[in-house]
Order: C-alpha cells, then structure tokens, then sequence
C-alpha cells in the first residue's frame, strides 16, 4: 500500500519517503570484468549533499553489492543563486557544489569522474564507481581509469535518454487534453523546398570553354597582339644566381654590423684593472696556452717580441685601433695553423686559465670572422658590380646609344661610317694595325684574342677595346676578310 510501512502499516514520514524516493532512483550498470577485477557504474539524484552517504550505506548493506571493496564517487549539486550588486546593478550567481572522494590506492580516480560531470553539465547528480578486486596484490594500471570513465559514460547517457523521453511524454499528454483551437494555434516549423532557378542561357554553354575562348576572354585579352606604350616594360628575369648573390650580400652585411657590435662590447667590458691583470699575464704567466695566445696577438698588433709588448705597447689604444686592415692572408693562414693545431686553445679553456685573457681571445675570434666576412662580401660586391655594368652596357645598345662608359679618349677615331674603308688602306699599307675597323654588316673580326662577356671598365679606359654603335675597334693585329658583296 502506497505512502504505509509494509512491515508495520503506519504511514511513513516525509523523509522515509524522500528515501525510499531517491533509493528508487538508482540506476545499475553493467559489469565488466577482468584479470584486475569487477567494475560497475551506479546513478541517481540527489538533491543535498547528506543523501551521498545514505545512498552508499544502502548499496553496502544490499548482499549483490557487498562484495565491492573499493567505491570511487563524484557529485555536482545546484545551490540556489545568491543575490549580489555590483556597481548598483544586482545580479544573479549560480553556485555549484561539487566534490568527489576516490579509494587511495587508485588515485585519481574521483577527480576523473567529476570532471565527467562537469562536462555532461548535469546537476543534482550523484555517480559511484564500486570494483571488486579479486587479488589485493594486483597494481592499478592506467587502462583501469579508462575503464571508470566508460562505465560513468555509459550511465549518464542513459540517465539523458530516459529524462528525455519523460519529457516527451509529459508533453504528449499534455497536448491530448487541448481543445481543439489550442491545438490549431500551435505553429509547426514545415521546411520549405529550396527554389531551382533554370535559365536557358547558362544551360546552353558548353561545361569547358573553346581554347578560342580562354583566350580572347583572359585578363587583359584585347592586348595579346602588342603591348600597349603605356604599360611599363616588363624586368628581365634575373637567375636564381643573381637573387642568392645579393641575398648573401644582404645576409653579410648585417653579419660585419653585428661583428662590429660585438668587438665594441668586448672592448667596453675591459676596464683598468682588466688591463693591468692582463698586463701582468705578460710579463709573468709561462704557461703555454698564454705564451700561443700572446704570440697570435703579437703577429695582429706587428710586435716583434713579449718584451716591447709588455713594456713598450699601449694596450689600451692598441687594442682600441685594432681593425681588420691589421689582417691579411699570411696572418690568417698562420693564425688558423695555430688555433687548429692545440684543441685546448678555446675560449673557456683561456678564460678558466686567466680572467683577463677571456676578452682578449673572443676579441681576436670575432676580428678574424669579420675579415673573412668583409673578404667573401668584396668578391661578392665586385661581382655584382660587373653585372650591373654589363647589363647597362645591353641596355644601352639596345637603345641604340653610347654608354657614359664607354666615352673615352678614342672617340674621335673613325667619325663617319663612310671613311672606315680608308682608314684601313693607311693602316693595312703601313703594316701596323693599331685600330682595325670592322663594320657589322660588310666585315668580320678573327682575332687570337676572345673578348670576354662581361665588359670591364679598365679594359675599356686603357684602349685594348673600344666598343661603338656598329663598330668594333681592337688594338691588336688581326687578319679582316672582306665580304665580296661589297667590292663587287
């Protein structure tokens, strides 16, 4: 009989039915089992937290459940939001009472599950976890928490489907019991059928286009026969070797800025008593790893001997005006046979030896970096120099006009196109060729000596070549055959 006491017949209280309620709401998972033991997953609502400890003593005293000897359990209850103002508005902040308690041997365990709930985002929710181990000595590896959480998972989602499936029915019920207008008014969301627009036009045109087509319907198609004068001239195209070469050029420059940083900080950071330790190390330290790093210093600095270094040279302004105009490549060469030689001569072996000689080395080492720099970037600078000269040499011829550079004394040799002829009379009579005329289009030049592509400007200045509109001139003797159409 509902609402009695089956053993004694008198009605139960209200919290006898609060119990008997929540203790109805328990629902049981499925076992799963293995070499570790027998896992199973336990759920029901709660509405305060002193309902936990019931719910668990019930599931205790029950026989099915007594063999479970560790129990893991998290929940989330909702408290009633409490009132509070900020800056005269007042507000509402939902509070939450979360919590979980786990057996600890398996740690962790209870901070998982609650972490389950508060990604399900339910509330008045108690989870319990029971495992029956079957051998104390067994360990609790890391696969038993996975285990937890799928049986956790498995009961919310079937707590979620029965809730809404309750909801379903309440609100089927309830829509039974509506009069009829009600029911008219209620609106339904009916999906509306998406429009096909059919146009004759489109449909007439071929999926892939005529090549005739792509071309004439192309970005700027109405040029395609010539360029019009006034789009700008497209650059040539410069080779992968021109772009790496001004790329390193760049990439040595900042290199020198930052080396030139370097030795400037090195030398900051050695005051008057750094000088006077290390002016010290000279006259006194006979230690092998000072005497070779005083001996690379003395070829640097051109000192003869260790006596005029340590009594006669300034090395406070010595070492100030120090450049990599004191270096060259014999320095380099016998600087380099030295470090390589001792692998002891590195800077914190010289640095562990003497605090004043740390500075002295790190202030060769970045020297000696920065002339090889400075070398490899000079090479690079004349290189790209010459191509720049050869490609306004191009440029200008094919303007049809005299480079600057090429305007030299000889310009007043051969004027005209039209004395050419006799000025190779007199020089071919006299047997001395100094200036050997070769029109391009009557005469051709064998010569022993191959002009080279790139065009220096010393070449041209000291006379060796002469480079005109349509005429070559070479200071050198060369046999010229005559093209026939013109004699005859």
């Amino acid at each position: 009989m509902d609402g009695l006491d089956q053993n004694q017949g008198a009605p139960l209280t209200q919290q006898e039915e609060e119990e008997q309620n929540f203790i109805k709401s328990i629902i049981y998972g499925n076992q799963v089992k293995n070499s570790y033991g027998t896992f199973r997953a336990f759920c029901s609502a709660i509405s305060q937290k002193e309902q936990i400890e019931k719910i668990i003593y019930y599931l205790k005293e029950k026989e099915n459940f007594k063999k479970y000897n560790k129990i893991v359990y998290a929940f989330r209850l909702y408290v009633t939001p409490t009132f509070f103002v900020t800056q005269d508005v007042p507000k509402l902040e939902p509070k939450f009472v979360e919590g979980y308690q786990e057996d600890p041997t398996i740690e962790g365990s209870g901070e998982k599950l609650m972490h389950l709930l508060q990604k399900f985002n339910v509330e008045n929710v108690l989870i319990i976890v029971g495992i029956e181990q079957y051998n104390p000595l067994n360990k609790f590896e890391a696969t038993h928490f996975r285990i937890i959480v799928e049986r956790a998972k498995d009961l919310l989602n079937n707590l979620y489907s029965r809730v809404v499936q309750s909801e379903i029915e309440n609100i089927s019920e309830n829509t039974n019991f509506l009069p009829e207008s009600s029911s008219m008014q209620i609106k339904r969301q009916v999906k509306l059928k998406k429009q096909i627009y059919h146009l004759p036009q489109l449909q007439q045109e071929p999926k892939f286009a005529r090549p005739q087509d792509r071309q004439n319907n192309r970005p700027n198609h109405i040029f395609y026969n010539s360029k019009p004068t006034f789009l700008k001239h497209k650059s040539d195209q410069i080779s992968q070797e021109v772009i790496e070469r001004r790329k390193e050029i760049k990439i040595l420059g900042d290199k020198l800025k930052q080396q030139a940083y370097q030795l400037e900080k090195i030398l900051s950071s050695i005051d008057a008593r750094d000088y006077l330790q290390l002016r010290f190390a000279i006259q006194y330290d006979q230690n092998k790893l000072t005497e070779k790093l005083l001996n690379i210093f003395m070829i640097i600095a051109d000192v003869q001997s260790r006596e005029q270094l340590a009594y006669e040279y300034d090395l406070k302004s010595g070492l100030e005006g120090l450049t990599v105009n004191n270096l060259n490549e014999q320095k380099i060469k016998i600087i380099n046979e030295m470090i390589r030689g001792d692998k002891r001569l590195t800077l914190d072996s010289v640095s562990k030896q003497n605090e004043a000689l740390g500075p002295l080395f790190g202030f060769i080492q970045v020297l000696m970096r920065s002339y090889e720099n400075g070398k490899t970037l000079r090479k690079l600078q004349e290189t790209e120099k010459q191509f720049q000269l050869f490609q306004q040499y191009q440029k200008s011829m094919s303007q049809g006009m005299i480079p600057d550079i090429y305007n030299q004394s000889q310009s007043n040799t051969a004027k005209n196109v039209s004395n050419s002829q006799t000025l190779f009379n007199q020089n071919h009579q006299s047997n001395q060729i100094h200036n050997n005329i070769a029109l391009q289009e009557n005469y051709y030049v064998e010569s022993s000596q191959k002009i080279p592509e790139y065009q220096n400007e010393s070449l041209i200045q000291s006379g060796e070549l002469q480079i005109k509109p349509n005429k070559i001139y070479i200071n050198q003797p060369s046999k010229i055959k005559k093209n026939s159409q013109v004699f005859n």
